[in-house]
């Protein structure tokens, strides 16, 4: 019922949205079809000038000069499109706050990047962009994950352009002070335990003083997510309409992080000041790749200490790796000139120019090689990780997932058996979901 109402409310707000722009008479919402045929390619746009707008989510003033400055590099290209950026809030609720507040004013932009799980929620936000996306030229120069992050069935909506990988990073230092090689780190669960309890220093009362690896206690949707990518455990039903977690290896994976939770100082994973590894209370860690990078640049000498495992193998290699989705909205009176805009920030050179600035991940295959050698230290790893890197799932009901799941890795970190927690909390989400239909 919760997804009719908010539908009735944005079909709504679109039949009445008017945006000032270069529409070039096609009806609204519709982008001109691109064929061998009629050899209209997609970025092809009306002569007149026009205004468009796009939301990014964007938090440091590092990433909103990004975003400024290549809308402003675009309008040099193209004169007859003028591009304004606002920066969206970072988490998934306040987004939520943001779009419906936009909806009931009529004020959608026309270019909207959003996370993965956000783009099956805000299906009928979106432009099906399936014949375009099919019609670009080097659309296998593309990392598959781009491409797929943006479907839901059989349309797609948009392509990912904003990997944000979660790596595990070690103290070289305290490894040679255990007796490990540090030119050796973990690469399989079973390494992974045994390093930590050859790592991890206690006190007297047998207390954690200093950490064998970080494992968080709350706010942990990230880290759990991670192992669960390891233990290849399904999470959702082959339909994707219901929650599985009770799967033998989820239930796994969850036992397992338990177990790890001993060789660890306890901290929320959602606040990266608080991180034990940050801190040198630990001699491992995940964390984003972003947020190590801003923890290097404020501590440059710790780039001398800090190296990087490979991603590591559970029941398989992989990893949890974020992603934002670029897309046109249904509302958006000037569709081409959004889709032009959308190849231009996919561009080699804007792709490059995020990696300078932001350290994004490339996502196409042909700048890999690039994208390390701007920083051998730390994008060998991050390309590693986003290559084996999996997303949250894309459903519309996955804030559910996480509003569950988060308490039942925290019960299990507490003593409570996974498979009891697991299974109370996959009753919870399906109870829920059924109550929607």
């Amino acid at each position: 019922m919760r997804r009719e109402i908010k539908t009735v409310i944005l079909i709504a707000a679109i039949a009445v949205t008017t945006l000032n722009g270069c529409s070039s008479g096609q009806t609204k919402g519709e982008v001109p079809s691109v064929t061998a045929q009629n050899k209209t390619e997609a970025s092809d746009i009306a002569a007149e000038s026009c205004t468009i707008t796009y939301w990014m989510s964007a938090s440091d003033d590092t990433t909103k000069k990004y975003y400024t400055e290549a809308a402003k590099r675009f309008t040099a290209l193209n004169p007859e499109i003028n591009v304004q950026f606002e920066a969206m809030p970072m988490g998934g609720s306040d987004i939520d706050v943001k779009l419906n507040a936009a909806i009931l004013s009529q004020e959608l932009p026309d270019v909207i990047g959003l996370p993965v799980t956000q783009v099956s929620a805000r299906e009928e936000l979106l432009l099906d962009l399936s014949e375009q996306i099919q019609a670009m030229p080097d659309i296998d120069d593309f990392e598959p994950g781009v491409i797929e992050s943006g479907r839901v069935g059989d349309k797609y909506y948009g392509m990912a352009f904003y990997p944000n990988p979660t790596v595990l990073a070690y103290r070289s230092d305290y490894f040679e002070e255990a007796g490990l090689n540090p030119d050796n780190p973990p690469a399989t669960w079973e390494e992974l335990k045994e390093y930590a309890e050859k790592l991890v220093m206690r006190d007297s009362a047998g207390n954690v003083i200093r950490g064998g690896l970080d494992v968080p206690v709350t706010d942990a949707t990230d880290f759990y997510m991670t192992f669960l990518r390891q233990a290849d455990a399904p999470l959702i039903s082959e339909d994707r309409t219901k929650a599985y977690v009770t799967d033998e290896k989820a239930v796994n994976a969850f036992e397992f992080m338990a177990e790890l939770s001993k060789q660890s100082i306890p901290y929320s994973f959602g606040k990266s000041d608080e991180y034990p590894f940050f801190k040198g209370n630990s001699a491992m860690g995940y964390a984003t790749a972003s947020t190590i990078l801003e923890y290097i640049h404020a501590n440059p000498d710790m780039k001398e200490v800090i190296r990087f495992a490979p991603p590591i193998t559970g029941n398989i290699q992989s990893a949890m790796c974020a992603n934002r989705v670029i897309s046109v909205t249904r509302s958006s009176k000037n569709p081409e000139a959004a889709w032009k805009f959308i190849q231009f920030m996919l561009s080699s050179d804007q792709i490059m120019e995020r990696a300078r600035q932001l350290s994004v991940p490339a996502v196409r295959k042909s700048l890999t090689k690039d994208f390390i050698e701007l920083n051998p230290f730390m994008n060998e790893a991050v390309y590693a990780y986003s290559s084996v890197g999996k997303s949250n799932p894309a459903v519309a009901w996955w804030s559910s997932f996480g509003y569950h799941l988060r308490p039942a890795y925290e019960k299990v970190c507490n003593g409570t058996p996974a498979a009891d927690a697991l299974a109370e909390a996959e009753a919870a989400m399906n109870k829920e979901l059924d109550g929607i239909k």
